[in-house]
């Protein structure tokens, strides 16, 4: 009976959070749902956007839709200025959106992180202090990293670079991100060992560079992939694809490296010796069990990140650790700062109405310290559907609420439009809205709380052809299957460490950035 209890407490978990994150919607993307009587029903406005966008013109929206909501419709370009709007604030009839040029398009700052890794390993600042070592965690300029005896390390750079450490080697990053000439710049230095780089640029202002006692190694083209091997007399390099500058550190000798040729690079001053590749194999034989484990502990026992987006103003991490049947639930401030790995904007709102899901999953990685592979983004339709399925929520009608949805104050029961009125925003002002979206969220809880649901295929299908996110069914299935196979779990609840401050005419939340990279780690 426990057992049950639990797998029940499970499973309506999962789904709560699911209705957390749709909630808090507005309403302008329910009218393709609705039928012509309730589209006639709710009361339109006329927007005008012109400026840089995709899709300038003129858009007739239901009253109580945002600025995000209208300028994510006209299409945000990369160069888009959007710095001038409250994105929350909801727009008004015969209002004029005139979106600036910004005078360099929006960019990520590079990103070098530790993904994984196996056995024991260091990760040593620029100060000589020992970092604690966990998966996500960033790099930073100066950071040293080093693997013992039989260990291995993988790190990503930016999206889709990659560099695998085998052991007793040391690998320490001298730039990350320097602008030199127009271009970002990374260089690393691999002091000792074996270390495997797969580097793909993603546009022509990306310069990566590695350097060795011996030699510096450039990446040239849209990327390369290779091997170094830094010995006490020797360095030895590997092209298994792509094209590498080599220089000698006395500037004696100098080749291009091309696919499938090796080059040895001797201390006593001898030429450089090139020959032809022996074999690819050994070199992916050796990273192997790094790839294998790797892949086993993903699926079994690494923590489970999803970013939830419910647009344009609720951000939730939800963390399900395996290894201590812990689940995690972070609030997220949809104005939390981003500053400091972005250029051209400053809040994570703005990063969802730039890159979506993806980048705001990659800026919240970067804050937390660890690796969010999933996403799933609600969209305004999800909160009637959501309500219908359940038949409806039950919510304290406050007096301004009731008065002008001419209802009785208190509890009643809700679905449809007069929810839909219920949550917009202009019913009776944002912060009135905040407060209903609580009591909704409540209702909701309480709702599936009471039901057995089991998920299914069919269910997972057809859950996530009505959202956008990365997850599949397969996904949530193994996922689900995880969870109830385990018991006792611990449900707890966090509000992202921020600190508030004013920035120009607004308020932005900077995040104590010591503090949220150890909040899932706390006892």
């Amino acid at each position: 009976m426990a057992r049950k209890r639990s797998k029940k407490k499970i499973i309506y978990s999962i789904y709560a959070l699911l209705a957390a994150a749709i909630l808090w919607q507005g309403y302008a993307l329910i009218l393709a749902f609705m039928g012509k009587d309730n589209i006639n029903a709710l009361e339109m406005v006329t927007i005008d956007v012109h400026g840089t966008v995709s899709r300038p013109g003129s858009y007739r929206v239901p009253l109580g839709t945002t600025n995000f909501e209208v300028l994510q419709v006209a299409g945000v370009l990369p160069s888009s200025n959007i710095s001038p709007f409250n994105l929350a604030a909801q727009v008004e009839s015969g209002e004029e959106l005139s979106v600036g040029e910004l005078d360099n398009p929006v960019s990520v700052t590079a990103n070098v992180r530790l993904e994984f890794y196996l056995g024991d390993i260091s990760v040593i600042s620029s100060e000589g202090i020992d970092r604690l070592s966990q998966e996500g965690m960033n790099i930073d300029k100066g950071d040293r990293i080093l693997t013992e005896e039989d260990s291995q390390a993988e790190l990503s750079l930016n999206t889709f670079s990659r560099i695998d450490l085998d052991d007793f080697s040391e690998l320490s990053f001298d730039k990350i991100d320097i602008d030199e000439n127009g271009r970002s710049v990374v260089e690393a230095f691999q002091k000792i060992g074996i270390a495997w780089y797969k580097i793909a640029f993603t546009d022509k202002f990306q310069y990566f560079k590695t350097v060795t006692p011996m030699a510096d190694i450039v990446v040239s083209g849209k990327g390369s992939d290779f091997t170094i091997e830094v010995k006490y007399s020797e360095v030895i390099i590997n092209v298994l694809d792509g094209l590498l500058l080599i220089e000698s550190q006395d500037g004696s000798d100098a080749i291009n490296l091309i696919t499938g040729q090796t080059v040895t690079i001797y201390n006593d001053g001898r030429p450089f010796q090139v020959s032809k590749l022996a074999t690819a194999s050994a070199i992916t034989s050796r990273f192997n069990r790094l790839a294998k484990t790797k892949a086993e502990l993903l699926s079994q026992h690494m923590p489970l990140n999803i970013l939830f987006c419910g647009t344009p103003n609720v951000y939730m991490l939800i963390n399900i650790q395996f290894t201590n049947n812990t689940i995690n639930i972070v609030q997220i401030p949809r104005r939390t700062s981003v500053s400091l790995y972005v250029h051209g904007f400053s809040t994570l709102q703005e990063a969802a109405l730039y890159g979506g899901p993806v980048l705001a999953s990659t800026l919240v990685e970067r804050i937390m310290n660890t690796r969010i592979p999933h996403y799933s983004v609600f969209e305004k339709s999800d909160i009637i559907q959501t309500a219908a399925a359940i038949g409806g929520i039950r919510v304290e009608l406050d007096n301004r609420a009731a008065t002008i949805m001419k209802r009785k104050r208190g509890e009643q029961h809700l679905k449809g439009m007069a929810l839909v009125e219920y949550l917009r925003p202009s019913l009776s002002g944002f912060e009135d809205s905040e407060k209903r979206q609580i009591s909704a969220l409540k209702s909701i809880f309480n709702q599936i709380r009471s039901k057995n649901l089991i998920i299914t295929s069919l269910l997972a299908k057809q859950v996530l052809a009505q959202i956008e996110s990365n997850l599949t069914a397969s996904d949530i299935l193994k996922h689900y299957n995880n969870f109830i196979s385990r018991k006792q779990w611990t449900f707890n609840d966090f509000k992202l460490p921020v600190i508030q401050k004013k920035e120009k005419n607004s308020v932005i939340f900077e995040p104590d950035l010591e503090k949220s990279r150890k909040l899932l780690f706390e006892k």
